[in-house]
């Protein structure tokens, strides 16, 4: 199984963790580190884990990373956001309802996590074959 990419800001870059998490802090890390991501570090860290997903033919295009497999489910999410600034602050508030994250900057909610779950989704074993 593919090992989470997380943000490292120490380092100001992108790791891959190898260590044993909390759920909530490991959800919520690999979250944040992919609403920090500009759309070019987000398309290059979806492409990073289809091939280690297992994915032989993926292609990336202009806008786009595209990895066919053998199920027939087509999942789809954007890379984009229409926020301007890249997300620098975030907060974390724990309820009795779930975590909430959210930033001054936007998180680019709107399909970065559709690109989390489909993540989420392959590090499950739902995958090509």
């Amino acid at each position: 199984m593919s090992q989470e990419v997380w943000f490292n800001k120490k380092k100001n870059t992108y790791v891959k963790y190898e260590g044993k998490r909390n759920k909530i802090s490991d959800a919520n890390k690999t979250f944040v580190s992919i609403c920090k991501c500009s759309q070019k570090q987000l398309k290059n860290v979806v492409t990073m884990e289809l091939y280690e997903f297992g994915y032989k033919d993926v292609i990336i295009g202009d806008g786009y990373v595209y990895a066919r497999g053998e199920l027939p489910i087509c999942l789809t999410a954007h890379l984009d956001t229409v926020h301007t600034e890249l997300v620098t602050t975030v907060y974390e508030a724990n309820t009795k309802d779930g975590d909430i994250i959210s930033s001054p900057q936007g998180i680019g909610g709107d399909d970065r996590c559709g690109i989390y779950m489909i993540l989420m989704l392959l590090a499950k074993g739902y995958k090509h074959d």
